[in-house]
């Protein structure tokens, strides 16, 4: 007797997320894009909200009782043609105002429709589970699913084991595109020592084959496969959103519109919703509440995390072009966290374009940050490039400033003088320092940790560069030149090593091939460093 089997009902983590969904009416998919579907339920060409309501409310009713696709399509099919959308129809599309024939509602729609919610909410749902128990199951295990046919790039992550807080799940956790039923689960410490030692059981079998003889014997023997304990190198390609321009690079082997983990963009949504309450009442309490960050990674966090990005990009390699690695590291800078935004400068000129041109380098939200932080004001020299912040004491009054002369002082004012981009990444970089106090304290953990006890010295004495001011201080330290650690003091006492975060990021970003393999080759903690900020620290909620 055939009997239907129901995939049972949805965790409640799954649940939940989906329920919380808000309508966005969107008339191609590409109108909501990527993690925006981690928040927003929509149909394409369904721009009728109360429909759209009423589908997402089947769909909840269906993940909670477990329905069939069979059993849920038999019960919104009526709805949608009695509503007329149903059929090949004539819409107009909102963005060119064109009138086209569309497909609504069929069949094929609707499996689409009903396969995409059901396994991302699950996905999503997974996702939370995992976390909740990642003390006892630290690791996941990447395997095929029961399809008959695989992409060629999963197939080669089948056996793939990673810690679970790995970067390599924020884009490659599965479903990883349209009609993918590859998936994941959590390993304990001692499975994945075993795994290693013994193999993985793969998931088909092959032929038992007589050892004297060399021929099948008919029966069927399990397999094994050798996990992969590292991450593979991510080659992306090029993807336009024909609707919005948008331009990301997808990880090949994943769809357009997938390269993300939904279960970790809820995640995160609900941190910064978290520190949004937080940051209402405290309003509430105080007129002027200052902006609340998200908690910064620790310092070895964001080591770890740098060193296994670094090693994706080819870090690892005794030879790289540094031309290449930051074109491959901006591509995925910009798919993963978004950049490409230019600071707000007020003047205009070659210094100011360098200026935008360096900012682009960096997250979208350091540079938001930097523009709420006050106004930047910028100049071409020849001489030595500097950098310097109007503190608040100073606010309306006269100042002669260097290169700018009499001006009226702004409170948080920055003044950016220099030549060349890389200089004007250097400079810059002091900028985000002083908007992003939390993100350059990372950098002084370090500095603190390497020079614990140690008394200041020249930079002359230290370099023999004679070039360098007797006020000019730092202590001997680990650093590839001793500039990286010096320590500063103003009028209200020491401020520390503001060149450990400017020389490393300058190295990383913009500085010669012969500087950057000095940093990654010779002070690869620093280097990893570098690179762990750009993708793990977020300034804003």
């Amino acid at each position: 007797m055939a009997t239907t089997l129901k995939p049972g009902p949805v965790p409640k983590d799954a649940l939940k997320y989906f329920s919380a969904k808000k309508l966005r009416t969107g008339f191609d998919h590409a109108d909501v894009w990527r993690q925006e579907h981690a928040h927003a339920f929509t149909v394409a060409k369904m721009m009728q909200l109360d429909l759209l309501a009423d589908v997402q409310s089947s769909l909840q009713a269906a993940l909670k009782d477990g329905q069939t696709f069979r059993d849920w399509a038999a019960q919104i099919t009526p709805s949608l043609q009695k509503a007329g959308w149903w059929g090949i129809k004539e819409q107009t599309d909102p963005l060119t105002g064109e009138v086209r024939q569309v497909q609504l509602g069929s069949p094929r729609r609707l499996k689409h429709i009903y396969r995409t919610n059901v396994d991302v909410a699950r996905q999503v749902g997974q996702w939370q589970r995992l976390q909740r128990n990642k003390a006892t199951t630290p690791f996941l295990l990447y395997s095929l699913g029961p399809s008959e046919n695989h992409r060629q790039e999963h197939l080669q992550w089948d056996g793939l084991l990673l810690p679970i807080d790995h970067p390599h799940w924020r884009t490659h956790m599965p479903k990883n595109g349209h009609g993918c039923k590859c998936r994941v689960r959590g390993v304990t410490k001692r499975q994945r020592d075993r795994y290693i030692k013994d193999g993985i059981p793969a998931s088909g079998t092959a032929q038992e084959l007589d050892p004297a003889t060399g021929l099948p014997t008919g029966r069927k023997v399990q397999q094994k496969i050798k996990p992969q304990t590292s991450a593979p190198t991510i080659e992306t390609r090029r993807h336009v959103n024909k609707r919005t321009g948008e331009i990301t690079y997808v990880p090949k082997g994943i769809d357009p519109g997938w390269d993300h983990n939904p279960g970790a963009a809820r995640q995160q949504s609900a941190k910064r919703s978290a520190f949004a309450k937080k940051q209402s009442f405290e309003q509430a309490l105080k007129a002027q509440a200052p902006r609340v960050p998200l908690p910064p990674p620790s310092l070895d966090e964001a080591i770890n995390s740098g060193e296994e990005i670094a090693k994706q990009l080819g870090a690892h390699k005794e030879t790289i072009n540094a031309a290449a690695f930051r074109n491959t590291l901006h591509k995925r800078l910009h798919s993963e966290i978004g950049a490409e935004r230019a600071v707000n400068v007020k003047s205009s000129g070659k210094s100011a374009q360098l200026t935008k041109q360096a900012s682009k380098l960096y997250p979208a939200s350091w540079i938001q940050a930097a523009d709420e932080f006050g106004p930047l004001y910028t100049k071409a020299i020849k001489g030595r490039a500097s950098y310097s912040t109007i503190t608040a004491k100073y606010h309306g009054k006269r100042v002669r400033m260097s290169n700018f002369g009499i001006i009226t002082a702004e409170a948080n004012a920055g003044y950016l003088r220099s030549y060349d981009l890389r200089s004007t990444v250097h400079e810059f970089t002091h900028r985000l320092q002083a908007a992003l106090p939390a993100l350059d304290d990372i950098f002084q953990q370090l500095h603190r940790r390497r020079t614990q006890g140690d008394e200041r010295k020249s930079l002359r004495n230290l370099t023999g560069n004679k070039g360098y001011g007797w006020s000019e201080v730092a202590k001997e330290d680990n650093y590839i030149n001793p500039y990286f650690g010096r320590e500063y003091d103003v009028d209200e006492g020491p401020t520390g090593a503001l060149e450990v975060m400017t020389m490393t990021l300058e190295r990383i970003l913009a500085g010669s091939q012969e500087e950057f393999d000095n940093l990654r080759k010779n002070d690869p903690e620093l280097f990893n460093l570098g690179i762990g900020v750009l993708f793990r620290y977020e300034p804003h909620i």
